[in-house]
């Protein structure tokens, strides 16, 4: 093997790294061989190209974490280094349908009756890794479907490529699936459906702060400013509070809650010193804040703060400090 990884540091060129890879294809060492080495050195260095690593990857029939880890790092220094957090979440998901699939497979080897319980469990595995067909299969192969199952279907549906077919699904409405719905609306930007299923989840008499909030939302990110007013003072008229964010993270076996822009935490000044670090070193890269959905009465500066010291980011800066 060590002779190998010699040719691979000697390789200079896009051409011999495309040499070197035939080589393994040929003597059928590219099953064998770490294929992770390949490929971290065909994204990361000078001597590779970005492109030809997914190439190779894409090739690959069940990508191991470190191959996926090897993509992941050559987006990471390229001008548009966000791109690497879209394949980290391709990643997860990924990883969490094989997982299921082999859940699903070992259940089927071993014997294992399939109750309503355990198939719900997979149908939410696929529904929310964005595996939808596979969700759709299990959901039409239950004999039994209870409440739980449908919604976990609808919900996968919502959230996931396909909202409109959450509203073809032959059950009556409740408020959770009109909320899933009216969340998916403002990920989509569908004025139409938001208002839809915020009239229906206002007949169910509903009074969450949070479908007042996601509405408002969906105005804001099409500049619809006197739609956003008209929702506040709604909020006003019905004394409805707009419940505080919060985030969670474990570190040394301890958990910390953070809110949106907490001062509380013993170690607050590390944190927005980290916070500062991250966010200068990411508009390096070109990064600029989307703050259509922060409200228009507020300074530009203000909107970034805003979404900059949301409750998540002091939950990773935390975490990123530790």
């Amino acid at each position: 093997m060590e002779p190998i990884y010699s040719l691979l540091r000697k390789c200079t060129s896009l051409s011999r790294i495309k040499q070197l890879q035939s080589h393994l294809i040929i003597t059928r060492s590219f099953n064998y061989f770490p294929r992770s080495k390949l490929l971290d050195f065909c994204a990361t260095s000078p001597a590779g190209d970005l492109s030809y690593a997914t190439y190779i990857f894409r090739q690959l029939p069940s990508p191991a974490i470190n191959e996926w880890n090897a993509i992941i790092r050559g987006l990471a220094i390229t001008p548009q280094p966000t791109n690497a957090i879209t394949w980290f979440v391709s990643m997860s998901r990924a990883l969490a349908v094989f997982e299921g699939r082999e859940v699903q497979s070992q259940v089927l080897r071993y014997g294992f009756v399939f109750d309503v319980l355990l198939q719900t469990t997979l149908l939410d595995v696929y529904a929310k890794s964005g595996d939808l067909d596979s969700a759709r299969k299990v959901f039409d192969e239950m004999s039994v479907r209870d409440v739980t199952c449908w919604n976990v279907l609808i919900y996968g549906l919502a959230q996931g490529s396909r909202p409109s077919d959450a509203l073809e699904m032959p059950m009556v409405p409740d408020l959770v699936l009109w909320q899933t719905l009216l969340g998916a609306s403002k990920t989509y930007g569908n004025v139409e459906m938001a208002e839809k299923a915020s009239r229906k989840l206002e007949e169910m008499g509903s009074s969450s702060c949070g479908d007042f909030v996601l509405l408002s939302n969906v105005y804001a990110a099409q500049e619809r400013w006197k739609d956003v007013g008209r929702v506040r003072e709604a909020m006003k008229s019905r004394d409805v509070k707009k419940i505080p964010g919060f985030s969670y993270i474990e570190a040394g076996g301890v958990m910390h809650k953070f809110v949106n822009g907490d001062r509380r935490h013993l170690f607050q000044d590390q944190i927005y010193r980290k916070l500062d670090e991250i966010s200068f070193r990411i508009k390096e890269h070109g990064y600029m804040a989307e703050t259509s959905y922060v409200l228009h009465d507020i300074g530009e500066g203000e909107k970034e703060n805003a979404l900059w010291h949301h409750s998540e980011k002091l939950a990773v800066a935390y975490g990123s400090k530790t």
